[in-house]
């Protein structure tokens, strides 16, 4: 997982910590609030067992 979300987390800790220069005056800092996707997506990115998963329920 660490392969497949390197570069979205490298580009995120830029944006983070320098911010997006929308303008001259304008600086905007960006953090995550939520992360959408759906049921096999969520067990991939946070590494856990879906329902149908082997010992899953």
């Amino acid at each position: 997982i660490e392969i497949f979300l390197q570069d979205f987390i490298e580009e995120y800790k830029i944006l983070h910590e320098e911010g997006f220069q929308f303008d001259r005056n304008l600086c905007f800092k960006i953090t995550i609030r939520a992360v959408i996707c759906d049921t096999p997506a969520r067990c991939f990115v946070t590494c856990t067992k879906g329902f149908n998963g082997y010992y899953g329920c």
